[in-house]
């Protein structure tokens, strides 16, 4: 487990490598190296105007990345003047609502609660801990593909269900999460041979609409990896995918998501959107309105209205990872 340290507490939970993921401020280890040759940092500007207004249709707002160093750095949008970013040294990051802590893949942060206290899940070897500033909230339970729902409850995959916590009340059934497997291009012809039907992603996209990364086995055939949309009093949409599922993103607003599997896909809903023409897209993130979506490619970070391929904008940067803070306001 990544550690997990704030400038208010370290929480230490016992008998599992697992810690609040709350960290606002680290960076004393030698950074990890990258699988790519070092590059010079991006051209920026430190200077220049600060009443600056970008024109309509301009990328606004705070991009965070993680450089080929892994070193969390941002920059100030359209201008991409450099900005302050907490101290970081893993390539893969979550950073919190304000943008002022970090923690580690296999985490989240709840967007409703107290920005001051902070409240996040921490996910790893099948174990599940929500925590705060102030210590941890329960005991760790198993289940995999923890998602908040937008109104800050918790939800997870344990036991064949999508459910809450901590009632364990179930929200996607078995039977719901199985149809939904056999509308797969490569389902056999009876739900009796798929097994070992797992969720492997989740993310809200409304309060009532979620969607899931989905796995399941069928003995003698291919493995069946799909995105199921999930609406209550409606049937389940299915996207058939022919690679594992290996990230899956939404957007703050819950308007977009897309998913990695030997290539990017985006999605409005149970919509399937264009993209432009990207080289080995590695992570995505939106603005905080949804008008605009980032994507990290092996050399650039590519900006551009989310559903459009024009006009899309090229910044010179070499990035791991992608957290946007600001750019526009909620709708």
């Amino acid at each position: 487990m990544r550690r997990g340290v704030t400038v208010l507490v370290v929480v230490v939970i016992a008998g599992i490598a697992l810690a609040a993921g709350i960290d606002a401020l680290r960076g004393d280890d030698s950074p990890r190296a990258g699988s790519e040759p070092e590059r010079e940092p991006p051209s920026v500007s430190t200077t220049g105007p600060t009443n600056y207004v970008p024109l309509a249709g301009e990328p606004a707002g705070t991009l965070f990345y993680t450089d080929p160093s892994c070193e969390l750095q941002a920059v100030e949008l359209p201008r991409q003047t450099v900005a302050e970013a907490p101290n970081w040294d893993e390539c893969r990051f979550v950073l919190s609502p304000n943008g002022r802590r970090v923690s580690g893949a296999g985490s989240g942060w709840d967007l409703t609660a107290d920005p001051v206290v902070g409240r996040l899940f921490e996910h790893e070897d099948g174990l599940i801990q929500v925590s705060t500033d102030r210590g941890p909230e329960g005991e760790p339970f198993r289940g995999m593909a923890p998602a908040w729902r937008p109104d800050g409850s918790l939800t997870y995959f344990a036991d064949g269900a999508y459910r809450e916590w901590p009632s364990g009340r179930v929200l996607i059934s078995e039977r719901r999460l199985l149809a939904a497997a056999m509308t797969h291009i490569n389902a056999p012809a009876d739900s009796s041979f798929v097994e070992d039907l797992q969720v492997r992603h989740g993310a809200w996209l409304d309060p009532d609409e979620a969607v899931v990364a989905i796995r399941a086995t069928v003995p003698g055939g291919a493995d069946l990896d799909l995105a199921g949309v999930f609406r209550h009093g409606r049937r389940p949409a299915g996207f058939s995918i022919l690679a594992p599922i290996e990230e899956l993103w939404s957007s703050s607003q819950g308007r977009f998501w897309a998913i990695a599997a030997d290539g990017l896909q985006l999605f409005r809903s149970t919509s399937a959107l264009p993209l432009p023409a990207l080289v080995e897209p590695a992570a995505v993130t939106w603005s905080q309105d949804g008008a605009q979506m980032a994507v990290a490619t092996r050399a650039n970070v590519f900006v551009f209205p989310p559903g459009g391929t024009l006009p899309v904008r090229r910044l010179p940067i070499v990035a791991r990872d992608l957290a946007w803070r600001g750019g526009g306001q909620p709708p």
